[in-house]
């Protein structure tokens, strides 16, 4: 899988093993984003390092939701009955919630709102694909 990948991407990736709860997840260092899933692989950008350890572990759960393909099918079906987000923004809410099911909501929320001011200073470029993030905050923070 990453030998295809790296073909695409036209650079090596630096893998990395990260620590969550009792299992070792592999990830990959690259430029451009925080974190992203492609193909089943965690991709994590320099910036990933200007989060708290607890916070990392939230954006890799939340990151490790997108790895199950399947639950993308269901949201587009649920995207039909929900008119106001897209199969999209539906599973990133859901990723959000597994996140903060996992590592505790309040890591979850504070990476969110980390990720805003990276956003708002430039540092990144937020998906407009996703829920905006006062949006995903607030879905968090009404998990019961």
């Amino acid at each position: 899988m990453m030998k295809r990948v790296n073909k695409i991407l036209f650079f090596p990736l630096e893998k990395i093993k990260f620590k969550l709860k009792n299992k070792s997840e592999t990830i990959y260092k690259i430029p451009s984003v925080i974190a992203h899933c492609m193909g089943g692989t965690i991709i994590i950008d320099k910036l990933f390092e200007e989060f708290t350890p607890e916070e990392k572990k939230s954006i890799i759960f939340h990151e490790k939701y997108h790895k199950h393909t399947l639950r993308y099918i269901l949201f587009s079906i649920k995207s039909i009955f929900i008119k106001k987000y897209n199969s999209k923004q539906l599973e990133e809410f859901a990723a959000d919630k597994y996140a903060a099911i996992e590592n505790g909501k309040e890591n979850m929320i504070n990476a969110l709102k980390k990720i805003r001011v990276l956003a708002m200073g430039g540092k990144i470029k937020y998906n407009n694909n996703h829920p905006t993030i006062k949006e995903r905050i607030k879905a968090v923070e009404n998990i019961p």
